[in-house]
């Protein structure tokens, strides 16, 4: 079963890469948008965030992660509730570097552990940004992307048992296909996403022995919807499968 996952995921990178490398070579640069199909591409304008280039972001992050982490042999479940604000530069229309303060809340076995304070820094890049067909049910451009995300974050949580420390790393390469509706409609665009994801949890439990603790599978995929209510806005639901589900959304303000 875990052979099987691994090739799907590996099967799923490649897929992507190669629709990034087709398209490349038929416009000359993955940073360029035309049509997949006849090759026409002129110089890319918008952002990864579907907005359009902006020189800042500012935004909120709310999720429910569950997890499962090992600590000696034995398979522990972890719930982490997330409440991140957080600022985005975009260095370039399609690179964006992300960091971010808030809250995070840990139980473990149910039990629930005293608050602490979280951080986050990420890069996004938008590898590729393509006008792929015709429109064909409204008046707007449907697009496909490839985009790739790499974020830490860090947290630790005081309890009876001691105090724990943890970091996650997170990547993952997402395929996002999405619509821009006729003007006058309530969004501006709309569109989903799914993709492989990677993730590492290392953990440590001071108690006055120290004890390590990993996450119990590392390999999953991530899946959502985001919509653009105006160019300055977009809203984002997203679901993590690893062992467990992670739950999660978003609202960004692009100045």
């Amino acid at each position: 079963m875990q052979s099987m996952k691994t090739y799907l995921l590996a099967l799923s990178c490649v897929s992507a890469l190669l629709v990034a490398t087709t398209a490349s070579a038929m416009s000359g640069t993955s940073l360029q948008q035309g049509s997949l199909f006849n090759g026409d591409s002129d110089m890319a304008h918008e952002s990864l965030f579907d907005g359009g280039p902006r020189l800042l972001s500012v935004g909120v992050y709310m999720g429910n992660q569950q997890r499962g982490m090992l600590e000696d042999g034995m398979t522990y479940d972890w719930e982490i509730r997330h409440a991140i604000a957080y600022v985005g530069i975009d260095l370039t229309p399609w690179l964006t570097i992300v960091g971010g303060a808030g809250q995070s809340d840990l139980s473990i076995q149910e039990m629930e552990r005293d608050s602490g304070f979280e951080w986050l820094g990420a890069i996004q890049w938008r590898i590729l940004n393509y006008l792929a067909l015709d429109p064909l049910l409204t008046e707007g451009a449907c697009r496909v992307a490839v985009d790739s995300e790499f974020r830490g974050i860090g947290s630790n949580s005081d309890g009876m048992d001691g105090e724990i420390s943890w970091l996650e790393l997170f990547g993952s390469l997402t395929m996002n296909f999405s619509v821009n509706t006729e003007r006058g409609e309530l969004l501006d665009s709309i569109s989903v996403f799914a993709g492989p994801a990677f993730s590492t949890i290392t953990a440590t439990r001071d108690n006055g022995l120290e004890a390590d603790l990993n996450e119990d599978e590392s390999l999953g995929f991530i899946a959502g919807i985001q919509a653009n209510p105006s160019e300055n806005v977009t809203l984002r639901l997203e679901l993590q499968k690893f062992d467990s589900n992670t739950f999660g959304g978003s609202c960004t303000f692009h100045f």
